[in-house]
């Protein structure tokens, strides 16, 4: 705790008015706050200074991002065109996995801003798919049944749960979409506005690349890719860890 010294001056009325003031110090102290919770920060990709292909992390963890040729980098976001074909593998952005993409016992969030204007079914982000026993993504219009609504989606060895914002988010504006797993339910937040599935899934793990913006393997017959329509920016993953 940090002590800081308060300046008091006052008058010593020992005599006449006009003798010296006499300086009295008075230690204070700030209170602080202590989280309940350590955090680790996985990675944190602005999206916005994509350089020779590549989309820089920038918490230090080195976790840099592959981009594909197809994709069209701003200083707003990246750009994901319309679709023109399926499967390009140069309509994504791939990260290697990493252990701090897994959900385990802690509370896993990832979040990430969002600016469309289409209501087809597309996968934002996410680790693993459908082929593989354990995976989460964050997603809009999912199955194509929600035209539009952000979804989270988090497959454990327990147990599979989703959970979909309030509305439509397809308006060409900005939103911010995040996604919380944590050991008893899943809730997505949307521009503050917040919805929970209480529902335990267990772990979350696999060893798929990251990928943004659409299925990391897909071949547009069997397993349909889902590519994304529009701008991303500011993905960021994070572990909260209980003291």
């Amino acid at each position: 705790m940090r002590v800081g010294v308060l300046t008091v001056w006052a008058i010593v009325g020992i005599g006449a008015c006009g003798q010296d003031a006499a300086e009295v110090e008075v230690p204070t102290s700030a209170p602080t706050t202590t989280l309940p919770y350590t955090v680790e920060l996985v990675g944190a990709w602005p999206l916005t200074d994509v350089e020779s292909g590549v989309a820089p992390e920038r918490s230090g963890n080195g976790l840099d991002g592959s981009v594909g040729t197809a994709l069209e980098a701003t200083s707003e976001g990246i750009t994901f065109p319309a679709v023109e074909r399926e499967p390009d593998t140069q309509r994504t952005i791939s990260i290697p996995d990493q252990p701090g993409f897994d959900v385990g016992a802690g509370e896993f969030v990832v979040s990430i801003r969002v600016r469309t204007t289409d209501a087809g079914e597309h996968n934002l982000v996410q680790h693993g798919q459908n082929d593989q026993p354990t995976f989460w993504k964050v997603e809009l219009n999912a199955n194509g049944e929600r035209p539009g609504v952000p979804h989270c989606t988090f497959v454990g060895d327990v147990a599979a749960a989703a959970v979909a914002g309030p509305d439509r988010i397809d308006d060409g504006e900005w939103h911010t979409i995040t996604c919380r797993h944590t050991a008893t339910k899943v809730r997505i937040e949307v521009d503050g506005e917040t919805r929970d599935n209480d529902k335990v899934t267990g772990v979350v793990a696999n060893d798929d690349p990251l990928t943004i913006g659409g299925k990391p393997f897909c071949d547009g017959a069997d397993i349909e890719c889902d590519y994304y329509v529009g701008v991303l920016a500011d993905l960021q993953i994070e572990v909260r860890t209980p003291r």
